[in-house]
């Protein structure tokens, strides 16, 4: 197992970029530092380092038109990024595709994984494992976002430990973001996932200790959930509406809301919003919240309801 630093910014290919003046390979402990890295090459098979290290500042970046690979489903790789106020871990250029294998650590106080703009297709995976933890005790920074019509993936069970700090946000029309894995989040959270336009298509479960779970920010988004929330004691989930229109579409039949032993579940819509839940094709849990400020319920159906809270609200003048 060999260190390879980053003495400059420059190409991945480029030996004389890193200590050693050798290229990383399977095994080596890789260092960024602060530098701008070009992925110029597939980093796949005996090519991929172990571990990928990046400083305040350090980016892996992808020029336009080029479709590139980071790790495999046999090497895959433990990122740990510092990244500063508003740095990406990596930065695309124009129509790109990348796909990692691995995890990553964030452990900086305002940097994010990803910002995908229009013909951009990213996906980061760990099946079966943790692919995303943020440790930081602040980060009010998002995780992976839509600024176009791109696409965006990952999968694998995230965590935060910072409120503010949002796992995934989908802002764009045309945009998508599909989520695949568990999410928990911390004691006043602010959001877990973040809907303004654009569809969020989410497989797995969401744990929110208090705050915002799901945020509703404005514009028209979708959220297709499939799979399950459950809202154990001391937990709490909210969604919340703020402007525009907003659904939230229990896709199948698994796609259940249970309350239980003094958990809480809270739907709040701001006077103005359009909020509706629906259940597809099956009878189950439905929530239908239509209309400009107003809420109700119909044919909801709440399994294990014991000791347990469900709340809607209506603000600023609104009817419930």
């Amino acid at each position: 197992m060999t260190q390879r630093t980053a003495g400059k910014s420059g190409n991945w290919s480029d030996p004389t970029v890193w200590s050693g003046g050798a290229v990383p390979v399977w095994g080596d402990d890789v260092d960024i530092n602060t530098r701008v890295i070009a992925l110029d090459v597939d980093i796949t098979g005996a090519n991929t380092p172990s571990t990928i290290l990046s400083g305040v500042g350090g980016q892996l970046t992808v020029a336009t038109g080029i479709t590139r690979l980071i790790g495999d489903t046999d090497h895959r790789v433990a990122i740990t990024q510092n990244c500063a106020t508003g740095i990406y871990l990596f930065t695309m250029t124009g129509t790109v595709t990348l796909a990692v294998w691995g995890s990553i650590v964030n452990s900086g106080a305002q940097g994010g994984i990803v910002s995908i703009a229009a013909n951009q297709n990213f996906t980061l995976q760990n099946p079966g494992g943790t692919v995303y933890t943020q440790t930081a005790a602040t980060n009010a920074r998002t995780a992976m976002a839509t600024t176009g019509a791109g696409t965006g993936t990952i999968t694998g069970n995230m965590s935060t430990a910072a409120t503010g700090h949002i796992i995934a946000a989908v802002s764009s029309s045309g945009s998508t973001l599909n989520v695949n894995g568990n999410i928990a989040g911390v004691a006043g959270v602010t959001s877990l996932l973040t809907i303004t336009n654009g569809t969020m298509n989410f497989t797995g479960t969401a744990t929110s200790r208090g705050g915002v779970g799901i945020l509703f920010s404005s514009g028209s988004g979708t959220l297709n959930w499939t799979g399950a929330a459950t809202i154990a004691a001391g937990l709490e989930m909210q969604v919340n509406m703020l402007a525009g229109v907003g659904n939230l579409n229990l896709a199948t039949a698994s796609a259940a809301l249970q309350i239980t032993n003094y958990g809480q579940f809270a739907i709040r819509v701001v006077v103005g919003a359009a909020f509706a839940v629906t259940n597809g094709s099956y009878t189950a849990s439905v929530l239908n919240m239509p209309g400009a400020g107003t809420a109700f319920i119909t044919n909801g159906v709440y399994p294990t309801l014991k000791q347990a809270t469900f709340g809607m609200g209506i603000y600023s003048g609104g009817a419930l």
